[in-house]
């Protein structure tokens, strides 16, 4: 827990030392072009069944507006799903509106990077032939996370409460392959997760 307060500090600190306050657009103090911060927080929502239902995620995002209704910008997160991962995201937005209450769509795509290094077992099912014993034969390996890709997509709406602090709640759907070595013979494992995802954010200008 110390080591995950730490690492929000850090990155609400950093993203308040790169945002930077720019002119407002003409007609509208509440659009401001130039560069900006999110910070957002959330759940990667699934089913109860599994064995992580609904993991936290952290980002912090610091991009700029070109447009009132265009802007781009690079994620950097943490995230625990089975592993505690490092996500690398490129950040594209479209906002409907050039109001301080806009609804937006956006897409997030990258690459997970896991920041543990230490394996763990798994348990591989059915890989063995039934008829070789009497008893089904379920052979557990060491596992060691290598990371993988994830795309993101997804609506929200912005408030802005002035020309520098807004609020910001989305809705996503995660779609991340991660990749493990499997054995000692490095045998190599695919597993896919599909999430709801739900967050809330602050944004600074």
């Amino acid at each position: 827990m110390k080591k995950l307060s730490v690492c929000i500090v850090i990155l609400v600190f950093c993203g308040l030392q790169l945002s930077a306050q720019e002119s407002a657009l003409p007609g509208n103090t509440n659009i401001v072009k130039g560069y900006y911060n999110i910070t957002e927080m959330g759940f990667l929502a699934g089913p109860i069944s599994n064995n992580h239902p609904a993991p936290f995620s952290i980002m912090n995002i610091n991009g700029y507006q070109f447009t009132p209704h265009i802007a781009a910008g690079v994620g950097v997160g943490i995230e625990f799903i089975q592993e505690t991962y490092l996500p690398v995201t490129l950040d594209l937005r479209y906002y409907f509106r050039d109001h301080k209450f806009s609804p937006f769509i956006f897409v997030q795509g990258g690459y997970n990077i896991p920041l543990t290094n230490t394996s763990r077992e798994e348990i591989y099912y059915g890989i063995m032939p039934l008829w070789s014993s009497y008893y089904p034969y379920y052979p557990s390996y060491n596992v060691n996370p290598k990371g993988g890709i994830l795309i993101n997509p997804g609506f929200g709406i912005k408030n802005m409460f002035n020309e520098n602090l807004g609020f910001l709640f989305t809705v996503a759907y995660r779609y991340q392959r991660l990749n493990y070595n499997a054995d000692e013979m490095h045998n190599k494992l695919d597993v896919d997760y599909n999430r709801l995802v739900i967050k809330f954010a602050f944004i600074f200008n």
